[in-house]
């Protein structure tokens, strides 16, 4: 009872943290870009990323520390589904959005005759679009009970992603929406530090070009920072839950 405890108010601590920190991060990116009369590629997918993110810490932990606390789920079968979708819905939308940024340093830094074509205002909202519109596709077939279910967790006091008839989503979910992305951005910083290297001399430029070209590498590490610390905190338990569930009668026969 004492570890529930201390983990809810853990989780409820993240939760005010994470809720004030995003909202803050939005609010000044957007008058960053009102005042600038601009919309960089950048600053556009920071704030979809902000923005899942509060939408998690916000509407999705507050579950997660009263389960916690109680030890069961106690909200309901409809908003078990409706929280465990929007988890996974927000955690998709967080990566993807980490994926897109990586991709944009990547055209910016190694492909740059590419970037005026691919980050036009028109398609730098399409690509914030996708990273919405993809989880939701992918998750689609779940909420609708068709290929696996959300409901109650058997290994957590909340909800997630459960077997139905034998079928569970969970494979394909971690190696689309999980492993791909990752995988993406990995080649993307692999290519970007070894694109470095070759050019380190044009780092010793002076003046605007040298200001914004310090501004890009220091927004290309702040990314790299997000991305290994979201790799930290989702990679064990997605291995974790990717597992199937076994019953405990299963685990003692298992044992004998």
């Amino acid at each position: 009872m004492e570890v529930s405890s201390a983990g809810g108010a853990f989780v409820i601590a993240v939760a005010v943290a994470g809720t004030v920190g995003n909202a803050l991060t939005i609010a000044a990116l957007l008058l960053r870009m009102r005042r600038e009369h601009s919309g960089n590629a950048s600053s556009v997918f920071i704030v979809s990323l902000s923005a899942a993110d509060l939408c998690f810490c916000s509407l999705n932990l507050p579950f997660a520390a009263s389960s916690l606390l109680q030890g069961a789920w106690t909200h309901g079968p409809l908003l078990c589904r409706l929280v465990a979708a929007g988890r996974y819905l927000n955690v998709g939308v967080s990566l993807l959005s980490i994926t897109a940024i990586a991709v944009n340093r990547y055209v910016l830094v190694v492909r740059p005759s590419l970037y005026g074509r691919l980050y036009g205002r028109a398609g730098i909202w399409w690509m914030v679009a996708a990273t919405w519109l993809a989880p939701c596709f992918l998750l689609a077939p779940t909420l609708a009970g068709v290929w696996g279910r959300f409901g109650p967790d058997p290994r957590s006091p909340g909800c997630s992603v459960v077997a139905s008839g034998g079928r569970s989503p969970k494979a394909f979910l971690f190696v689309a929406a999980f492993l791909v992305p990752c995988l993406a951005i990995v080649y993307c910083y692999a290519a970007i530090f070894r694109h470095a290297r070759k050019a380190r001399l044009q780092v010793e430029a002076h003046g605007e070009a040298a200001r914004r070209r310090r501004d890009e590498w220091r927004i290309t590490r702040m990314v790299l920072v997000i991305f290994l610390s979201f790799l930290a905190c989702y990679l064990p338990i997605t291995i974790v839950k990717v597992r199937p569930a076994r019953s405990l009668s299963e685990k003692l026969s298992h044992v004998n």
